[in-house]
């Protein structure tokens, strides 16, 4: 369960960090322009992905919690 939990937060901290790229709040990264028309252009297909991704793990990341609980074992926790 704390392997679950450091991938949720890995993964929260991750969106934030592209959102505030997406949003203009981090700048000087190579190859995100500055204006925010274009920015959002290219940043919003990957954004996209990167949530889809991020729901999708957490998806199967809570099937594993409760397969675990359901099944009467206790977790493995591994070190991260």
């Amino acid at each position: 369960m704390t392997n679950l939990w450091a991938k949720a937060v890995d993964q929260i901290y991750l969106l934030r960090t592209a959102l505030d790229i997406y949003n203009g709040e981090i700048k000087g990264y190579s190859g995100v322009p500055i204006d925010k028309d274009e920015r959002e252009k290219k940043l919003k297909p990957k954004m996209i992905q990167l949530i889809e991704d991020g729901v999708q793990m957490m998806i199967e990341s809570s099937k594993s919690a409760s397969l675990v609980q359901n099944s009467g074992e206790k977790p493995k926790i591994e070190a991260s």
